[in-house]
């Protein structure tokens, strides 16, 4: 059987923010170069990458049949990390209920929003590249990937604009002109099949406010919502 709070852990916010979490398009050994940059005003619409730009998340895994509700914090750096011509942003993600901390990656260009994950497999790291969001195509719009991925086995991913434009209040405070994204993981291995299903919004000039997750074995959602922001 599946440990079903591993997955909840490890996908949730990566990709949210997170994580995640989404097109898969790379799964690679990590080889990139790190850079120290003032990273200062660089910003995308719908995800800002300023250094220091803060966002603090609550979970609440209930829905799971565990009676955790966790503060998720990300901060942005001063650090990139390039790979395959890309400069992911990197993020400090520390976990209050899981007590664990994080790098997270974050991508902007040509109106994609991207998270990447390493993920560690024998002594190897992983790179997984999570496309959330494209903010220049109507509702409807879809994408897909799929690939074979070395720790979970088959990876299929398929990403829908759902809803462009829309309000969206998140813990007292309402945003408007959210993206509303649908994104289906669906991980195959030793003859398993799970989707995981995250609903999306997305606020500009927040980032990622909302996130509604339904998993396999649970029957409600766990919900990430945004209590708190400073972008700097």
């Amino acid at each position: 059987m599946v440990d079903q709070p591993y997955y909840m852990k490890k996908y949730l916010l990566v990709l949210l923010p997170l994580v995640a979490m989404v097109i898969l398009n790379s799964c690679q050994k990590i080889n990139g170069t790190y850079i120290t940059s003032p990273n200062s005003g660089v910003s995308a619409t719908y995800q800002p990458l300023t250094a220091g730009s803060k966002w603090i998340y609550r979970v609440d895994y209930s829905a799971t049949g565990y009676t955790l509700i966790d503060t998720d914090a990300i901060t942005m750096g001063t650090t990139t990390l390039t790979i395959n011509n890309k400069q992911y942003h990197t993020a400090t993600e520390t976990r209050s209920g899981f007590g664990i901390a994080d790098t997270g990656y974050y991508y902007t260009s040509n109106h994609e929003y991207s998270i990447m994950q390493k993920i560690s497999a024998g002594t190897s790291s992983y790179a997984v590249e999570m496309l959330y969001l494209k903010d220049n195509v109507p509702v409807g719009s879809t994408w897909t990937a799929s690939l074979s991925y070395p720790v979970i086995g088959n990876v299929l991913l398929n990403g829908r604009i759902t809803e462009k434009g829309v309000s969206k209040t998140v813990a007292g405070k309402t945003f408007s002109d959210v993206i509303h994204t649908t994104i289906q993981l669906t991980m195959s291995a030793s003859g398993q099949a799970m989707t995981f299903t995250y609903e999306m919004y997305v606020a500009p000039n927040v980032g990622i406010i909302h996130i509604d997750l339904r998993s396999p074995g649970i029957s409600g959602v766990v919900p990430q919502d945004l209590i708190s922001y400073n972008i700097k």
